[in-house]
């Protein structure tokens, strides 16, 4: 969907400018991520003008533990700016959130749980309105298997 924003001069000069900005459909469940293998790794950026929230959808064909790793790689907080948070949950399909961690800029946050076979899971990747650059890995132990 194409909108016509009206945009301001850089010295406080107000016009109004007609461009052309491209919004994106807000995501959602039915349009997650798949991910089909252990050792997944995916580098996006999520928050302004970004896909907020982000999920990623897996099922498990064998019961075990599943590993979930995700760094903000937003890196800052120079002059007293706080940099952006990660929010990162664990859900069932049926939306019950099973872990959730808060990830600050430059650090990294893990989630370890052992999940049921048979089974659809979302990870839902939001940020605190800034656009953030992460990094999510996913690996499986235990016997664990994905459906590819």
């Amino acid at each position: 969907m194409l909108k016509d924003v009206p945009r301001s001069t850089s010295f406080g000069h107000s016009s109004s400018v007609g461009t052309m900005e491209l919004i994106r459909p807000r995501a959602s469940k039915s349009n997650a991520i798949r991910i089909r293998r252990s050792g997944f790794q995916d580098f996006r950026r999520v928050g302004r003008r970004e896909n907020d929230p982000r999920y990623y959808r897996f099922t498990l064909k064998r019961s075990g533990r599943i590993d979930i790793s995700v760094q903000n790689r937003e890196f800052g907080g120079f002059l007293g700016f706080p940099t952006p948070t990660l929010k990162v949950r664990l859900e069932r399909s049926n939306g019950k959130v099973l872990n959730r961690r808060t990830v600050r800029g430059g650090e990294f946050g893990f989630i370890s749980r052992r999940l049921d076979r048979n089974t659809t899971y979302y990870i839902r990747i939001s940020s605190s309105g800034e656009s953030v650059p992460y990094r999510l890995g996913l690996r499986t132990r235990g016997g664990a298997e994905l459906f590819r």
